[in-house]
Order: structure tokens, then C-alpha cells, then sequence
């Protein structure tokens, strides 16, 4: 891409000889963006340093000190748009990455910016792509993955200055015989009885179908979801606490499901009940697990908590006979709502009046209030609305109700419908 080849190749194949429409551009000293930080992204960022490559780096996991041992400088998207020369996405297609390169994005870039996709479709918004190169906002794409696939009719296997791969990621005769390695080796291994790196089935317990401890493994995973939404960066540190009856229980598969709630918001589909522990490690959070026959108010309690140096979120969750799943505790305020598709979770100062402009607003907004729920530290100080909404709110809604007088923060919670 950086050297036109494909470009230059067609062009001598057709007879042409023109050398100065395919001048290119080197790597050296030049910025390098990329988007997820994980085994892949980690290693084409390595290799392209030995270029003399500047690397700027964007993953909700990647701390300060993994950054420093790397050699990378954490950025933020909107950085890496502004500063890099090339970038390449390595990230798991989510609700939070999908269109993360989007008009935003490409506004702010440097017009000899060029940017690879061989990561997943839809991280790149390609119609903004092709406006982009259309308006000379950047200079370049090289794309692998696609929106929809095959992209046969798709524009950007169309555009000049795209180059376009029918997703070959893995079509490497190395790959495939990595692949039947691979599963030679697994078969060894069991024989040899020895551990299994990638076993359908789990460890004992994890998938330990008790009737009883169900509700409590549905509830661990909205429990991860609401926690990781309400702190502001990715976690570095998770603590469980199992109290009450629930304590004495085979609690691996409930401890499972929570991290894969908590590690989805970033990693999408990549985790599962078997590798969420794994990947957990790989991302260097550090987590403990804590049991305590006491009981915290319920005769079963759960409870979260997550922390980013001074960012801290503790949520606490139980089942309730004739109730279902609650959450009973966010931070140091006790509240009791059921976790639906939508809710807001709006931390504010404990002054009259402060529900009724918050209908207020919302009604004028179209937003239908589902159900309501109060929690206060005490009389006049901080305290804590969760309202259950129909339709989730737009940034125009959320600015509006961060102007009441007294609100603090306005957080939105979106969980799978049930």
C-alpha cells in the first residue's frame, strides 16, 4: 500500500510504463496508529517498530505499564487519527468498535493518512471511507474484511485508491497446517492425558446445569454488563465476593459468566465460558475471588467490583423468591430495580424536585419512564436515580437532563433483551 504495488503492477501489465504516478512514501519515522492491542495487533506494531515506526496505540486494556514495556504510547482514537501516517485495526467487531473509523475519524486525519482493515467488517464506516479518499482527506485503504461479504458489488472494491483482498487473513498454507497440527497435537495430549488447550468442554464445573444456581448465572452476567458500563475505562483489577448460602455452592460457572460479561463490552464475541478467565490474564487484570458464609442483607449476595486506579464500581445483585434478579447495590447507594434493556443511571445531589424535571425533560424528548428507583447516601447528600426506559436516549437527551441543577453524571446501561 505504502508503495502502490497492486497500482503499479496493473499498470505494467496493461503496457504502461509510469513511474512517477506510483511514487510512494516510507516507513521510517513515520507515525503508526493502531486499534486494539491484543496478540495480533501487539505483533504487527512490534514488527513495524524494527521499520523505525512510531507506534501509537489505542485498546481499553492496555495499561500504562504494558504500553511502556512495548514501547507504545496509549492514544486515544481521536489521536491516532490526528497524529498517524498509516493504520491498521485489530480489533473484535462490537457495539462499541463498529464504525469506530467513521467521518469523525476521517475529518481530523492528515491527508497522506492510509489505514488497513484485516480485522473484521464494519469497523471502518465505508462509505465514509470512500467519501474520504473522494475528498482527499486521507490518501489510502487497504481492506481485507468487508461490511458485507462477499463484497462482489461492494464500491470499495471498486475505488482506485482501495486495495481489496477477498479475506485471505488466514489462507496461508502455513495456516492450515498450523490448523491440523494443531489437532494432532490435542489428540496427543488427551491420550497422554495431559491438559487440552482449546476442549469444547470446560473445566469441571462450568457448565454444572443446577436448577438452583441458574437464576444466579443468568443474573452474573447482566451483573458484569451494568459494572463494566458504568466505569469510565477498562478495568485492571475485578473482585467477586460470593455471601450468604451462595458461598458454600460450586460457584466457577456463575465466576465464569461474570468475567464474560464484563470482557464482551470490549471483546465481543471472541469470549466465552472457556477462555474468559484466559483472557482475562492476557489483558493483566488482576482478580480475586473472596467467600463469606455472612450474609450481606440477602440470603445469596453477589457482588462486583471493579477498579481503574481512582475509578471504582461495585455492584451488588441477588435473586429475590417472587421477585427474580435485583440489583440492590451500586457504589455505596442501595437501590432495588430488575436490570432491563434500557436504563439510566443518573448520579445527583438529593434535592426536591429533581424527579420531576427529570419526567419532565425526558416527556418532552419522547422517552416513556418504564419504572423508577431511588438511592440516597443520606438526607440532602449524594444519591443515585435508576430510571428502566423504553427506547435508549441520544446525546441531545443526555446533555439536556446534565443541566438540571444537581445532576452529577448521566450514565446509559444497555443489556441483551431477555
Amino acid at each position: 500500500m505504502a508503495r502502490n504495488i497492486p497500482q503499479a503492477h496493473a499498470s505494467l501489465s496493461h503496457g504502461e510504463w509510469d513511474r512517477k504516478t506510483f511514487r510512494g512514501t516510507e516507513l521510517y519515522q513515520k507515525t503508526l496508529g493502531v486499534i486494539g492491542t491484543g496478540r495480533i495487533g501487539t505483533g504487527v506494531a512490534k514488527r513495524l517498530q524494527s521499520f523505525g515506526m512510531r507506534v501509537l496505540a489505542y485498546d481499553p486494556y492496555l495499561s500504562e505499564e504494558k504500553a511502556k514495556e512495548l514501547e507504545f504510547t496509549r492514544a486515544t482514537v481521536d489521536e491516532i487519527a490526528q497524529q498517524a501516517d498509516f493504520v491498521t485495526v485489530h480489533t473484535p467487531l462490537t457495539e462499541k468498535t463498529k464504525g469506530i473509523v467513521n467521518a469523525n475519524f476521517f475529518n481530523q486525519a492528515k491527508p497522506n493518512l492510509q489505514i488497513i482493515n484485516v480485522a473484521r467488517g464494519g469497523i471502518i464506516e465505508e462509505n465514509a471511507l470512500i467519501d474520504a479518499l473522494d475528498q482527499n482527506k486521507i490518501a489510502g485503504a487497504a481492506l481485507d474484511v468487508f461490511e458485507n461479504e462477499p463484497a462482489i458489488d461492494s464500491p470499495v472494491t471498486k475505488h482506485p485508491k482501495i486495495i481489496v483482498t477477498p479475506h485471505l487473513g488466514a489462507s496461508t498454507l502455513e495456516a492450515q497446517e498450523k490448523v491440523a497440527v494443531s489437532v494432532a497435537q490435542e489428540i496427543i495430549d488427551i491420550i497422554k492425558h495431559e491438559n487440552v488447550a482449546n476442549a469444547v468442554n470446560a473445566p469441571s464445573g462450568v457448565f454444572n446445569e443446577d436448577e438452583e444456581l441458574k437464576p444466579f448465572v443468568d443474573l452474573a452476567k447482566t451483573t458484569g454488563k451494568v459494572g463494566i458500563q458504568l466505569l469510565p475505562k477498562a478495568p485492571r483489577t475485578l473482585k467477586i465476593t460470593y455471601a450468604g448460602d451462595i458461598a458454600l455452592d460450586d460457584t466457577s460457572l456463575i465466576t465464569r459468566t461474570l468475567v464474560k460479561g464484563v470482557l464482551e463490552q470490549d471483546m465481543g464475541d471472541h469470549v466465552n465460558l472457556i477462555n474468559a478467565l484466559v483472557l482475562l490474564n492476557e489483558q493483566n487484570v488482576t482478580y480475586t475471588i473472596e467467600k463469606t458464609k455472612k450474609k450481606k442483607g440477602f440470603s445469596n449476595y453477589i457482588e462486583l467490583e471493579l477498579i481503574n486506579k481512582g475509578d471504582v464500581v461495585k455492584i451488588g445483585a441477588t435473586v429475590l423468591n417472587g421477585f427474580g434478579p435485583r440489583i440492590v447495590r451500586i457504589n455505596d447507594y442501595p437501590v432495588d430495580f430488575k436490570p432491563e434493556h434500557y436504563q439510566l443511571v443518573i448520579h445527583h445531589f438529593d434535592r426536591p424536585g429533581i424527579v420531576g424535571k427529570t419526567g419532565q425533560i425526558l416527556g418532552e424528548h419522547g422517552v416513556n419512564i418504564a419504572s423508577m428507583h431511588l438511592g440516597r447516601s443520606q438526607i440532602g447528600g449524594d444519591a443515585m436515580m435508576i430510571l428502566s426506559i423504553d427506547h435508549p436516549i441520544n446525546e441531545t437527551v443526555r446533555e439536556a437532563l446534565l443541566k438540571i441543577d444537581g445532576f452529577q453524571s448521566v450514565l446509559q446501561v444497555t443489556l441483551d433483551e431477555s
